[in-house]
């Protein structure tokens, strides 16, 4: 799990989640876009396509990507 936005001490605290600082480039089979930060939209598809193995879902929660980019969305 990755969001820049929060402090890994913290959510390791108050909620068990260990964060990444930086996912791993072309690796991930599926990825899950939770939250709109401007982080993520900024870095745009780039940064989701190095993220992502070939063949690998990206699924959109919060509808920041384009329609076209983004295998499920809601």
């Amino acid at each position: 799990m990755h969001d820049s936005w929060v402090d890994p001490k913290e959510a390791l605290h108050e909620c068990g989640l260990k964060l990444i600082e930086e996912p791993a480039g072309g690796t991930y089979g599926g990825i899950v876009l939770a939250v709109a930060h401007d982080t993520f939209q900024d870095g745009g598809l780039d940064t989701f396509a190095a993220w992502r193995k070939p063949a690998s879902i990206l699924c959109d929660l919060k509808g920041v990507l384009p329609y076209n980019v983004s295998d499920l969305r809601l």
